[in-house]
């Protein structure tokens, strides 16, 4: 059931999808383990279905249970495949720490199994956990993971390739590369249109398509990956996948000059990703959502977000995320001794405003938001 509920979702039928993996679950959880470690693949399929479709806590209780069974019996097949599922589970709910130390065992199993594909995917899970902690030699050891896991899956057309190689080019985005980024992930994905990826993988990668060309300050481009991810939610609804097609339309409202708007779709994307627990990807939203307010003179809410985020990124363990704050919370001090000239106005005003302002842009200041070099929406 499990399975089927993997092969409901990547055709899009997400309603049989979720029910297929409630009832799977269902029975996992009645299920002795003695009875469970004869199939240790049904725990698997379930794992990666519930973490697909959001469910990181089930996903996690789930494959510690998996891997557990897997490691007591000695059934070396599936164990590394179990954990790095878990451990993307755990990267996802932002537990960096224990995200880590799973990483660890999977490699010692890694040497004895000799699978590439599962060495590929825990290097590149491995990269982008280290780049969140970003603690001292982090971020030398991330680059480094990520480009040899990149080199491995080479130019393979097997979609477990495919999927790492677009995880490597939103890993070079994080890092600063726009333009590499760019070209390594439409090549990746096949073209303007991601062909080579399902409906259900697209919003993700359209959002970091969309920060792309954000930074680059094309408006055009936004507002088609926006438009693409958008659409890609009208054929497959998921709460999931929603936050990035949010953030994404954020990023398009913003570099329009719709600040309000802007921030609306942030919120709502802030909503879908904590629905589905994915606690590193609020505290990026409400960084996007924090800098594009003060970058236009807009402070209210602004210190709210940021005591979330603060929050966030204590659990997560993430140093990266934390000095982010703190950077933002030295700009909102500083933005404090100049007056909100929009404070005074309605909302509907301020609306009217953010649609109609433009002007010299400011300094592009952080990887959450990159202000592009072009035009950008300035206080009214």
């Amino acid at each position: 059931m499990a399975q089927a509920a993997l092969a409901h979702l990547f055709t899009g039928d997400q309603a049989t999808a979720r029910a297929t993996t409630t009832r799977a679950a269902e029975l996992i959880d009645v299920a002795s383990d003695a009875t469970l470690l004869t199939n240790l693949e049904a725990a698997f399929q379930l794992g990666m279905a519930e973490g697909m479709l959001g469910r990181l806590v089930d996903a996690e209780r789930h494959l510690t249970r998996g891997a557990a069974l897997s490691k007591s019996t000695g059934q070396t097949y599936i164990h590394p495949q179990i954990l790095t599922v878990l451990a993307n589970a755990q990267l996802r709910s932002g537990n960096l720490r224990r995200a880590l130390a799973t990483l660890d065992e999977t490699a010692r199993h890694i040497e004895q199994v000799g699978n590439p594909a599962t060495e590929v995917i825990s290097a590149m899970v491995r990269a982008e956990t280290l780049y969140w902690r970003n603690s001292p030699g982090d971020l030398q050891d991330a680059v480094a993971t990520a480009e040899h896991a990149a080199a491995i899956a080479g130019d393979t057309p097997t979609a477990w390739a495919v999927t790492v190689r677009c995880f490597h080019a939103e890993f070079v985005l994080l890092t600063g590369d726009t333009a590499r980024a760019r070209s390594l992930l439409l090549d990746a994905a096949g073209g303007t249109h991601l062909p080579k990826l399902t409906t259900w993988r697209r919003p993700r990668w359209c959002d970091t398509l969309a920060q792309a060309a954000f930074t680059e300050g094309d408006h055009a481009s936004v507002h088609h990956w926006a438009q693409l991810a958008e659409t890609c939610l009208e054929q497959l609804p998921s709460t999931s996948r929603q936050g990035f097609a949010l953030r994404a339309r954020m990023r398009a409202h913003a570099l329009g000059g719709a600040t309000e708007r802007a921030v609306r779709s942030a919120k709502e994307a802030i909503t879908a990703f904590s629905d589905s627990d994915e606690r590193i990807e609020v505290c990026r939203t409400l960084l996007t959502a924090a800098e594009l307010s003060l970058h236009v003179g807009r402070t209210h809410e602004v210190a709210n977000w940021l005591d979330h985020a603060g929050i966030l990124a204590d659990q997560c363990g993430s140093a990266r995320l934390t000095e982010a704050v703190v950077h933002q919370r030295d700009r909102l001090a500083a933005a404090a001794t100049v007056p909100d000239a929009s404070a005074s106005l309605t909302a509907r005003e301020r609306e009217i405003a953010d649609l109609v302002s433009t002007g010299p842009p400011s300094t592009a200041v952080s990887s959450f938001t990159n202000w592009p070099c072009g035009a950008a929406p300035t206080s009214s």
